[in-house]
């Protein structure tokens, strides 16, 4: 081994040695948080995951598939790779939460592993590639991603495409095209992962380009540039159309989403909230108050500003890009990263940015700004060493800085209501945040700060279906059933297909004895919305029991038995335990036998504590109807 590769090597394990200390650091505290937010679907209660029968439909569907079949899509997201790590997780820790946690650190640390090697394959100085990192590793906008389970795609999506992207590397300094296989399939497990790896062909392109002997590109540069991206748009092609082949569209607009002009206007100032949230970290949360710039609110502030700052970083990039490859290959690999963020017909008016969309972006960008303190200190340094040395005692001093930053943060996302008061106290003019935040403190049982968060939620937007819809429920809980009645028929007039809103005002006339109202609720509710069929179906034998009509509730139930049996939903599945109780009661134990022992078949992975205690009672009773 030559003295150059021997440096190399101990340099990169002492890179990777401090950035394991500094991720240790950072994410320790990250193991006691609990599943929140799209953790409560996705996981806690995705039978798609948890159950094998289900496996190969969650893998040819969008990740929210486990709401039912309504015959379209519900949701832009297809990722098949995403799904699997779920199940993998599953099988490994249950809903032991901490086994997930330690997961998500793990392939954040081999990202931070890759990237460590993409870097030196790319010949950056060591300086600046520590320094890029140590930032990188512990960057507090990475919590979002990291500490959040549901937030892994990011880093799968990052992992394969760096491996994906060594693999191009090692191709084009070596020769020939044997790299090429592993490339095109690591490429198509990041596309596989997250939508956004679409982005990897133009990075390949642009980079080619900056890596090649003169900045500039003559022809014969822009040739070889297209041939060494060609195979990676032709997967990516690929993957557009089995993705619209599962999903039947290409995209699902948000409700009020801007038109192209709304996008482009609002462009400058997401990108300068990016970058701001890449240099200035500090007041960190799930929502902030960046909002669609139209004709109605354009003016200094959100249109101006951000487009004289974008402008005058142009500049900059424009007079360093000549200077050193890390500025055009940070620059190529932030603006292409995040190019996709900048739609923000997708996203919901008030979220339309999020930390964990700058996840793959801040490679680049953090690798442009390493350059330059690497490039400054120099400049003021009394020597080269010294700079060196300058260089790397502020990246280090900068990457502590963060891991504590990151390490405060993660405290936020220890449950849902310090993770929603959080949002709305960064964003306290989101209707969204406040309701979030109402909805967290009533599931927690903290009714009257409850309401007055929801109510104030109503002050930011009178219509707004989340507080109505949770002062409902706390109406409920109150026992306040002419209000509980006034706010859900409010959200059902407005929303007649809101399943919640439905199924809340049925309980609310069913808690008063008005079963036929309930049941007339939930008959409507099965022509409306055929994918809540079968759980209205059952719901509405319930009720029929309740007015002590047993025979009504069977006759209801019975025509679904063998769907029941072939349900991915448990709140279906335990029809067959109520089926099994009514012909119990009109007397026909036979019938009831069955159906017990079917309940005990379908649900015998199950680990939720209601079914746990439901195949408790069924096993009480078999054991006594069979005179054990």
């Amino acid at each position: 081994m030559t003295p150059r590769r021997t440096f190399e090597a101990r340099w990169s394990l002492i890179v990777l040695g401090v950035a394991a200390v500094l991720v240790a650091a950072a994410y320790a505290n990250a193991l006691r948080c609990e599943f929140v937010y799209d953790d409560k679907y996705e996981i806690v209660a995705n039978p798609y995951i948890q159950q094998n029968q289900y496996f190969v439909k969650a893998l040819t569907s969008d990740v929210w598939a486990f709401h039912g079949d309504r015959g379209r899509a519900w949701s832009n997201y297809w990722r098949p790779l995403f799904i699997t790590w779920m199940a993998a997780n599953y099988r490994l820790f249950g809903l032991q939460v901490i086994g997930w946690h330690v997961a998500n650190i793990v392939a954040h640390f081999a990202v931070v592993v890759l990237i460590c090697f993409v870097l030196r394959a790319l010949d950056i100085r060591p300086v600046v590639r520590a320094v890029a990192v140590w930032l990188f590793a512990v960057h507090p906008t990475h919590v979002e991603s990291v500490t959040w389970a549901s937030g892994v795609p990011n880093m799968l999506m990052s992992a394969f495409l760096f491996a994906a992207y060594l693999c191009h590397l090692r191709g084009r300094a070596r020769g020939g095209l044997v790299w090429y296989a592993p490339a095109t399939l690591l490429y198509l497990c990041a596309l596989l992962s997250k939508e956004g790896a679409v982005a990897f062909p133009a990075i390949v392109f642009l980079s080619e380009i900056a890596l090649a002997s003169t900045p500039r590109a003559g022809a014969a540069t822009l040739r070889l540039s297209i041939r060494r991206a060609v195979p990676y748009l032709a997967i990516a092609l690929l993957f557009v159309g089995v993705r619209y082949r599962v999903l039947e569209t290409m995209r699902i607009l948000a409700p009020g989403a801007p038109g192209i002009a709304g996008v482009v206007a609002t462009a400058p100032l997401v990108l300068t909230f990016y970058l701001k949230q890449m240099l200035w970290p500090v007041t960190l949360g799930m929502a902030y108050g960046v909002r669609a710039v139209s004709g109605a609110n354009y003016g200094f502030a959100n249109f101006w500003l951000p487009l004289a700052a974008l402008v005058l970083l142009g500049r900059v990039v424009a007079a360093l890009w000549g200077r050193a490859p890390a500025y055009r290959l940070g620059a190529i690999w932030f603006l292409c990263a995040i190019a996709l963020a900048l739609d923000i017909r997708v996203f919901l008016p008030e979220e339309i940015v999020h930390d964990r969309y700058l996840y793959l972006p801040l490679f680049g960008g953090l690798l442009f700004v390493a350059e330059a303190v690497g490039d400054i200190a120099r400049r003021f340094a009394a020597s080269p060493r010294a700079g060196r040395a300058i260089s790397l005692r502020l990246g280090a001093a900068a990457a502590i800085a963060f891991a504590v930053a990151t390490s405060l943060y993660n405290r936020i996302w220890a449950n849902e209501v310090t993770l929603w008061q959080r949002a709305a106290a960064t964003d306290p003019l989101s209707a969204n945040a406040a309701g979030e935040y109402g909805e967290a403190l009533r599931k927690a049982g903290h009714l009257v700060e409850a309401r007055a968060e929801l109510e104030r939620a109503l002050t930011l937007n009178p219509d707004a279906r989340t507080p109505h819809l949770a002062l409902g429920m706390v109406a409920l809980a109150e026992r306040s059933f002419g209000e509980a009645e006034e706010r859900l028929g409010r959200v059902l007039e407005a929303l007649p297909d809101d399943p919640v809103a439905r199924e809340q005002l049925a309980l609310c006339r069913q808690l008063q004895g008005r079963y036929g109202e309930a049941i007339r609720l939930f008959d409507e509710g099965r022509e409306r919305l055929p994918h809540k069929r079968l759980v209205y179906t059952v719901n509405i034998a319930v009720l029929h029991k309740l007015e002590d009509r047993p025979r009504q509730a069977i006759a209801e139930l019975e025509p679904i038995r063998a769907e029941m049996n072939g349900s991915a939903d448990p709140a279906v599945i335990q029809g067959l335990y109520y089926l099994a109780e009514l012909y119990l009661e009109v007397d026909e134990r036979v019938s009831a036998l069955a159906l017990y022992g079917e309940y005990l078949a379908r649900t015998e992975r199950a680990v939720d504590a209601r079914t746990l205690e439901i195949r408790r009672l069924v096993e009480e009773t078999i054991g006594r109807l069979s005179g054990r």
